[in-house]
């Protein structure tokens, strides 16, 4: 997955995937930011569980940011939610 995304500056710009369907599910392998966006001290930070997947993007300016999530295919095991 990747695109581009006004980011502002100071804010964290917050990305929610969910990475599973009822036969497939997808592991998080790497989030990253463009060379050109790394250099100009933009970061991200991701992590997955149970097929969710929450990604933060932070920059010191405002910016368009170009971002991937790279996945590949794996089993997921999804806890279901506890009764009401």
């Amino acid at each position: 997955m990747r695109t581009t995304s006004a980011v502002v500056a100071d804010d964290e710009y917050e990305l929610r995937v969910v990475a599973c369907a009822p036969n497939a599910g997808w592991s998080l392998i790497k989030a990253q930011v463009s060379p050109g966006d790394a250099a100009a001290g933009v970061t991200i930070t991701a992590s997955g569980t149970n097929g969710l997947v929450r990604a933060l993007i932070k920059s010191p300016v405002s910016r368009e940011v170009e971002w991937s999530l790279r996945f590949a295919p794996g089993k997921v095991s999804v806890v279901p939610p506890s009764k009401i």
